[in-house]
């Protein structure tokens, strides 16, 4: 009505009033305003974004809005200046990609829209990666807001052929990426109808991407196939296709080869299998998260080659759409007993993998490395190992997959995520039931337990060198061994072996070894994890009761901090400075002194302005104000720590100071 009508135009007059008036608007004013004029201006984009209505009736011209597509669809000319050739381009996408209304028009009208999708088929002349960025950045952003006219579109255009031709552009990966994900969001929804094609399935996309992995391709084409790739193994409606038998095998094939050498294989094929490891990865990765849906069900898993090697034995989707977590828990199953034929290249692999140039750095000289390819492996091994099927860990067995872990471990004594991963899986295979055949592997055939006697005493050994620290994995050994002790006590064919007499001998000489066993056994956190998650549970209680306790920072201090001072203090002879340091210069009254109140001179002097002591009056009428105080004294250290705590409305605020001083 009139009268509703009235104060929006009273506020949309009285805002114009502060506000100058916008370029744009007082181009379009003008009686002969064209879309370059507009283009030149600093302010249209941002126009765009504030929905000016006069501008976006402007751009709504189908003369203008396929002027619009030209300056992204059409070659400059040669002579063309550079907002012809950079500017407009930019622009005119940046605009198309942000207005849905300009978005639908340009659907709407089959010959616009025909010449649009057809950018991509200009050829490598025309086509380059600057018209390629362009050219996704709206296709995505249509895939978003209209993905069932996008698809029908992208498909009777037959885009699909030419984004596998242009797949080593990250543009048109970023394009591929949006078109898995709006068909896979379809599907899941049961949104996409017989009209609208599912264009993994019409354009055969997990083929055509697995051929992308072979050394004929440059190694940007292996990466983004592979991510690709990845993606549709993760999807939930439209990953049937990847799982299927020969696609699995295919795959397989491309990544380690059939009967192939590959440790004198050249960069490229080292791509095509660092980027096809990474999809088996993401197979077992998805299993694994299967595994935990199934209520304690594993995988019914029969090491059957015939059965392998049948690619009708798990049978194609029959409805579009079907997410059912059985069908993928099957294919999985399929897929798995296929990548269990494969352990033994694999293995092989990690015993020869691809050569590499050495690298020299700070500790040394390391020749060979171990590289992406082998630790993507052990990946791969930790993977299969927390799939808890015996099955899988008979294979891992016969393939002496854990001691050739083990190896590295030891070879690589600087590689720390290697050696955390190899820990994360002794961790899993000590305390697991079901890995009674692993256990057996690592310590009888790789007799791990004589090598960490090895290990310490050649640490010992370097230790003693001038300017040397510890070998890097004596911190993760000690985890291990702790980690051994304490399933010893439940596992009987463990404790058989830590009953060696050569073991008791070496707990006697380490027994830090003990006490992390005992401590494990009277409730502290046996593992780094369950140290973590009590830490974090003690400093959140600490910090919900609003005050946090005095003795145990002094605690932290007496047993860190202190250490490092008194380091520090030896190496330096005492200097004329160092009583300023001390509130007093007799060492015997150092604790009493700086447990004293501070008065405003000892502020200034010690403590800056950043902390003021309460006063004692006010002290003693909010009790629950009274500071904590706290003092020791260590050596030639003395140390003052004081904490209070106001109520600032509802809010504790506690401030917190601490003194230290040395004599």
């Amino acid at each position: 009505s009139a009268a509703g009508q009235a104060p929006a135009k009273f506020w949309n007059m009285f805002w114009r009033g502060f506000a100058s008036t916008s370029t744009v608007d007082l181009l379009l004013d003008s009686e002969n305003c064209t879309l370059e004029e507009l283009l030149k201006d600093q302010d249209l984009i941002q126009e765009c974004k504030q929905r000016n209505q006069k501008l976006l009736n402007f751009l709504s011209n189908p003369s203008e809005l396929a002027a619009l597509v030209g300056y992204v669809a059409d070659p400059p000319p040669e002579d063309a200046d550079e907002l012809r050739r950079i500017v407009f381009p930019c622009k005119a996408s940046e605009i198309l990609s942000l207005n849905s209304a300009l978005q639908v028009l340009l659907l709407n009208d089959e010959a616009l829209t025909s010449k649009f999708m057809n950018i991509i088929a200009q050829g490598e002349d025309k086509f380059n990666e600057f018209t390629a960025s362009n050219y996704s950045k709206i296709l995505c952003s249509i895939l978003n807001f209209r993905p069932d006219k996008a698809i029908v579109a992208l498909h009777s255009a037959g885009i699909a052929q030419y984004i596998f031709e242009y797949l080593h552009l990250s543009s048109i990966l970023d394009l591929l990426l949006a078109i898995i994900h709006e068909s896979d969001a379809m599907l899941s929804r049961g949104s996409l109808e017989e009209d609208i094609p599912n264009l993994i399935t019409e354009a055969n996309m997990v083929q055509r991407l697995i051929s992308r992995l072979s050394p004929e391709y440059p190694t940007e084409v292996h990466e983004h196939a592979s991510l690709a790739l990845v993606t549709l193994v993760c999807a939930d409606a439209c990953s049937g296709d990847i799982f299927q038998p020969e696609n699995v095998d295919f795959l397989l094939n491309r990544t380690l080869g059939e009967n192939e050498n590959l440790a004198n294989c050249d960069e490229k094929r080292a791509s095509v299998l660092r980027c096809g490891l990474q999809v088996v990865l993401e197979f077992v990765r998805q299993g694994h998260k299967l595994n935990e849906d199934q209520d304690d069900e594993p995988f019914n898993f029969e090491y059957d080659d015939a059965f392998c090697r049948t690619p009708s034995s798990i049978p194609k989707k029959q409805v579009r759409g079907d997410t059912g977590s059985a069908h993928k828990s099957q294919a999985f199953s399929v897929a798995l007993k296929q990548i269990m034929l494969r352990t033994r290249d694999v293995v092989l692999i990690l015993k020869n993998p691809p050569k590499l140039q050495k690298i020299v750095n700070s500790i040394g000289t390391i020749d060979p490395p171990l590289g992406s390819v082998r630790f993507k492996i052990i990946e791969l091994i930790h993977l299969l190992v927390l799939l808890d099927n015996i099955d899988v860990y008979s294979v891992l067995a016969e393939q002496q997959a854990i001691p050739i872990c083990l190896e590295l471990f030891f070879q690589y004594e600087w590689h720390n995520m290697l050696h955390n991963l190899v820990q994360k899986i002794l961790e899993f295979i000590v305390h697991s039931e079901e890995c009674f055949i692993l256990q057996r592997t690592i310590f009888e055939e790789a007799d791990f337990l004589n090598r960490v006697v090895k290990a310490y005493a050649l640490n010992d050994s370097y230790c003693k060198q001038p300017k040397t620290s510890r070998k890097g994995y004596m911190g993760h050994l000690r985890m291990i061994c702790n980690m051994i002790m304490h399933a010893s006590a439940t596992n009987g064919m463990i404790e058989s072996h830590v009953s060696a007499p050569f073991w008791k001998t070496f707990l006697e000489e380490n027994p830090e070894i003990l006490i992390d066993f005992k401590d494990s056994k009277q409730g502290v956190a046996p593992n780094s994890m369950e140290r973590d998650l009590e830490a974090q549970e003690l400093e959140e209680s600490e910090f919900e009761s609003g005050v946090a306790s005095a003795a145990s920072l002094t605690e932290a201090f007496d047993n860190e901090d202190s250490v490092v001072i008194e380091d520090q203090i030896d190496e330096q002879q005492p200097d004329s400075h160092a009583e300023s340091y001390c509130p007093s210069s007799d060492p015997s009254n150092v604790v009493d002194e700086i447990a004293q109140p501070h008065t405003s001179q000892d502020k200034d002097d010690n403590r800056g302005d950043s902390f003021e002591p309460l006063d004692s009056n006010a002290r003693s009428n909010e009790p629950a104000a009274q500071p904590l105080v706290d003092g020791f004294e260590k050596g030639n250290i003395a140390a003052r720590v004081e904490i209070a705590v106001k109520m600032d409305g509802d809010m504790p605020v506690a401030t917190a100071q601490i003194q230290v001083g040395y004599h």
